[in-house]
């Protein structure tokens, strides 16, 4: 613990015991070192030294977080959808009477009839017509169902 305490974080740019401490952590090795008393004066200085070292530890954490992000970013794929191309939705609601162990993760497929958005596409439901968000949906990998058999069956 003392050793991740006393290492300096990528992210903030100081070690956990100097954002909460204010300075360098001292090892047991290094006990001439130690202060021999506290005054007020000390105290104030300290306060100025972690509202300091807070502040650039907000600036440095939020470095990281863009950095974090592009490289996310970098390895995301959007899947391309198509107006007229197939998907399957997941549906996270649990029906009356069934487990989720043994429910079906996704349902479908179901036609894409417009993307409304970057992110969103309107999908043909059995009885409706509904716009999803992206991550709900992905790509059908199957044959192509015949347009007469959805409508007639409306489980496929």
């Amino acid at each position: 613990m003392s050793s991740y305490n006393s290492r300096v974080h990528e992210a903030t740019g100081y070690s956990p015991y100097e954002a909460v401490h204010g300075g360098p952590m001292n090892s047991p090795f290094e006990i001439d070192k130690l202060p021999k008393g506290i005054r007020f004066k000390d105290v104030k200085g300290l306060a100025r030294r972690l509202k300091a070292i807070w502040k650039k530890v907000r600036g440095n954490n939020a470095k990281a977080m863009v950095q974090q992000l592009k490289r996310n970013n970098q390895r995301a794929k959007m899947p391309q959808y198509k107006v007229g191309g197939f998907v399957m939705l997941r549906n996270p609601v649990v029906r009356k009477g069934m487990v989720k162990k043994f429910s079906p993760l996704y349902e479908g497929p179901y036609p894409i009839m417009q993307l409304t958005s970057p992110v969103n596409a309107e999908i043909q439901l059995a009885d409706r017509t509904v716009t999803i968000h992206f991550d709900r949906l992905k790509l059908y990998k199957g044959w192509e169902p015949h347009p007469l058999a959805s409508k007639a069956n409306p489980a496929t």
